[in-house]
């Protein structure tokens, strides 16, 4: 929605829009903020940033309806992605001229609509792949039983959305959602990587009484890094969690942890540097949990396991690939523990699972 009124030179980053102090009556309903914020003034990157409401409710009424689901249909909502994957549903949009007075205002911030996992990860992805949306897929190719390659999908453009400047600009917004101390996503932060994220909560419809239920929900967080030269789109959706209600305490931890995952266990030139802070004020990181001995064993015997207890995750990986031995990885930091133990010979098959620490 953002993106489209910027594309649509509706609004700029730097506008302001009166949020009604946390209440907001449209026909006759009265929207509020998530958890009952009361929010004033707010610049179009503050209204993401908070994830208001009643800001992002304005700004599509600014806009207007007919563009508004204009832009819904350009990025795919409504209509099946078109993945290899059987079942896909399209999601539901009521055509505009079904939609009532309210709507315009709901749809802005989810509800009034309904949309799939895939829809919005491709959305997303729009604006990571400059702002052209593109047929997503899980199958990369097909090998006969002699491993000729039979057929080859390759990434195929649906559309363009929005402009390459909209979609850089409303990069940086998304971007500080996740690194402004006050961000809704600040939860999703990767140690020495720009993140570029939203959060969301939706209500879900409670059939029985008609109305949307305050107790069950969906919390998300969605979004892609490097923000400045993207590869990796997460979106993590949590169903009715129990504890945490709201996207930036719920899923958006659950997008870091993957995301390092990712970083650790895939080689990739995202994160070149090694992951620890520093602090002028602290001694110097040791690890209390091996003990020293007097004399670091060493041995040219190729049938023992290496030590990698000690070693950075980088040192790890690249004194495995030299022993052309598989590495299983367990957290970030330096190496506190190994399986087999180091100087043990090896089993039929050359792996080794080695658990890292950050030791503050």
């Amino acid at each position: 929605m953002v993106a489209a009124a910027l594309e649509e030179k509706i609004i700029k980053e730097s506008d302001r829009f009166f949020c009604e102090n946390g209440n907001y009556k449209v026909a006759n309903r009265v929207i509020h903020e998530a958890q009952r914020k009361r929010y004033g003034m707010l610049a179009v990157r503050d209204i993401l940033k908070y994830s208001s409401n009643i800001g992002s409710a304005k700004i599509a009424q600014k806009m207007g309806k007919e563009k508004f689901y204009d832009y819904i249909q350009k990025f795919g909502f409504g209509e099946k992605t078109g993945i290899d994957l059987l079942g896909e549903s399209s999601g539901l949009v009521r055509p505009v001229n079904k939609w009532v007075p309210v709507d315009t205002a709901m749809i802005a911030f989810g509800q009034g609509i309904s949309v799939t996992a895939i829809q919005l990860i491709t959305a997303v992805s729009a604006i990571a792949n400059k702002g052209v949306l593109m047929k997503p897929y899980v199958v990369r190719g097909v090998a006969d039983k002699n491993n000729r390659l039979v057929k080859l999908y390759t990434p195929t453009v649906v559309r363009k959305v929005v402009s390459p400047n909209v979609a850089k600009r409303l990069t940086n917004m998304l971007t500080e959602v996740v690194s402004a101390p006050d961000g809704t996503g600040k939860s999703a932060r990767i140690v020495n990587v720009a993140v570029a994220g939203k959060t969301g909560t939706s209500q879900k419809f409670d059939f029985k009484r008609g109305v949307y239920s305050s107790e069950k929900v969906r919390t998300s967080f969605m979004g892609f890094f490097p923000a400045d030269n993207p590869q990796v789109a997460i979106l993590v959706m949590l169903d009715e969690p129990q504890r945490d209600k709201w996207g930036g305490v719920a899923a958006a931890p659950v997008f870091k942890n993957i995301g390092e995952q990712i970083l650790n266990c895939f080689k990739t030139n995202i994160r070149e540097t090694p992951v620890f802070e520093e602090n002028p004020n602290k001694v110097a990181l040791v690890s209390t949990q091996q003990t020293l001995a007097p004399q670091e064993v060493v041995s040219d015997d190729e049938s023992i396991m290496p030590n990698f207890v000690g070693l950075t995750l980088r040192e790890a990986m690249k004194k495995a690939q030299t022993e052309s031995i598989e590495l299983k990885i367990s957290g970030n930091g330096w190496a506190v523990s190994q399986y087999p133990p180091a100087h043990t010979p090896y089993g039929e098959e050359r792996v080794c699972n080695v658990v890292f620490e950050l030791n503050n």
